[in-house]
This record gives structure tokens, C-alpha cells and sequence, in this order.
């Protein structure tokens, strides 16, 4: 069976002309190469993750062990900490983490991962600006997926709406590391910096990382958080529509 997937609301109004420009937009546009973060930008990661953690909590319990999603959670959040380093297996962190759950019990451990990754990776809860909005910009830009997570644009089904693929745990370096910007660029043939424009929800990792490639950054603030943060992107949008008015090209509610 394929993918389940959900459309939800961008939870913003999705107008014509908000976009927040933070730096001079530079004339004429000549970027390219447009790459996005994913969870949290393009797909709703935490709300299936809580779906699937709480499968996971029914489960121990079940077997007789008391727990928690927000004690899973935190767990596997601990041994990440102790094993990212380089290239690494993030489900083989989960793994780590529903074994020591289960007091070393492996098969227990086993049994449990298969039903997170069934929920995991069953359903995509995609913003309802993320695919008519890459629909329109992939007409124009090749389209990349830049994440430190293990989703994938297949399980989303929106697979045919990218160019290139990078995981920073194929990498063994991640967000925001210039590196993993890098090997993004050198996917699509050793594109320039300047020629680059990357778009995340986090400040930290996405924008600070764009700017410490060179490349220009874009920050999707859905909630309008306010940025207390030295970290400052060429832009700051709402939602995905208004990337359209910055790349000065025509897209759905923003005729040209």
C-alpha cells in the first residue's frame, strides 16, 4: 500500500505580498538551485512522530513496562547526543533507545521499532502549500531536500517534485554545517553559492547554516516566533506562497 497522505493547513494566512524582506533583495534574481528543509517545513514530522511514539508507549505497556512517549522521546534524544558522530543510522538510535527501554529485552525492542516505522513512515502530513507551491517553483529551479532527518520525499509521494536528495547522516555532518550545503551544491553539478537559496523553519540550523555556505536564506516562521537570535536570514516568510514574490516568479495566489 502506498503512502497515506494527508494535506493540513499551513496554519498562516496564505495572502498575496506578506513576505518580510530583511535584507535588499539582489536585482536581477539568478538563483537556480532551491533546496528546503523538510520536517517542520514541508511535512508536519512532529505530529506523526507523536502518533507513532504513542503507538509505541501502548505497546510497552501493554508488555508490562511503564513509559511514555515524552520518556521515549528523551531517551533516544540522549543517545543521539552520545553517537552522532559522522555517519550514523538514526534508526538505529531509535532502536537503541526502545532497547534500553525494554531492559535490554532485543526482540521486545525489535517488535517495537517495526510498529513505529509502520507509523512512522505509513502517513505524510504534508502543509497545504507544499506541493502546490514546489509544483510551480520546479517549472523554473531545479529543487533539492536538505535534511538532518530520516524522511523521504518517496513515503511523502511528492518523490517526482525533487532534483537532488541529501541526508546529512550519509554525510556524517549536518545542518548547519557549510558541508552539508556543499554536497548539495556539488549534486547539482557545483552550482555557486550565490546561485543557491535554501528554506527552513529553524534559524539555528537551516539559516545559519545557508549563511555560513554563502548561499541565501530563507526562514519559514509559520507561527510568527519572534527572532531574539543574532542569526538573521535574507528573508523571513510566513508561508510557502510567499516564495514566489522573492524569486519574482508567478505561483498559486501570486499572479505575475
Amino acid at each position: 500500500m502506498g503512502a497515506r497522505l494527508r494535506s493540513i493547513h499551513a496554519h498562516t494566512k496564505l495572502a498575496h505580498n506578506n513576505c518580510i524582506h530583511l535584507k535588499q533583495n539582489p536585482q536581477p534574481l539568478a538563483y537556480s538551485l532551491i533546496s528546503f528543509d523538510v520536517d517542520q517545513t514541508l511535512l508536519d514530522f512532529q505530529r506523526v512522530l507523536d502518533e507513532a511514539l504513542r503507538e509505541v508507549e501502548r505497546f510497552f505497556i501493554g508488555h508490562g513496562i511503564n513509559t511514555n512517549a515524552a520518556q521515549l522521546q528523551s531517551i533516544r534524544n540522549d543517545i543521539e547526543l552520545k553517537h552522532r558522530t559522522g555517519k550514523v543510522d538514526l534508526l538505529e538510535i531509535r532502536r537503541m533507545s526502545f532497547v534500553e527501554i525494554a531492559g535490554g529485552d532485543q526482540l521486545l525492542a525489535g517488535k517495537a521499532l517495526s510498529l513505529f516505522k509502520d507509523v512512522r513512515f505509513g502517513a505524510a502530513y504534508l502543509f497545504d502549500d507544499t506541493i502546490p507551491v514546489l509544483e510551480h517553483l520546479k517549472k523554473r529551479f531545479r529543487i533539492g531536500w536538505l535534511t538532518n532527518g530520516n524522511s523521504t520525499p518517496k513515503a511523502a509521494g511528492i518523490a517526482h517534485l525533487f532534483d537532488y536528495v541529501v541526508y546529512s547522516h550519509d554525510h556524517g555532518f549536518q545542518k548547519p554545517d557549510a558541508r552539508i550545503f556543499a554536497a548539495m551544491a556539488n549534486k547539482a553539478g557545483g552550482i555557486a553559492a550565490s546561485a543557491f537559496v535554501h528554506v527552513g523553519d529553524s534559524l539555528e540550523t537551516d539559516v545559519a547554516g545557508a549563511n555560513n555556505y554563502g548561499a541565501k536564506s530563507v526562514w519559514l516562521n509559520r507561527g510568527g516566533k519572534l527572532n531574539n537570535s543574532a542569526i538573521q536570514p535574507n528573508w523571513e516568510v510566513r508561508n510557502l506562497f510567499d516564495l514566489c514574490d522573492i524569486l519574482d516568479v508567478s505561483g498559486p495566489n501570486n499572479p505575475k
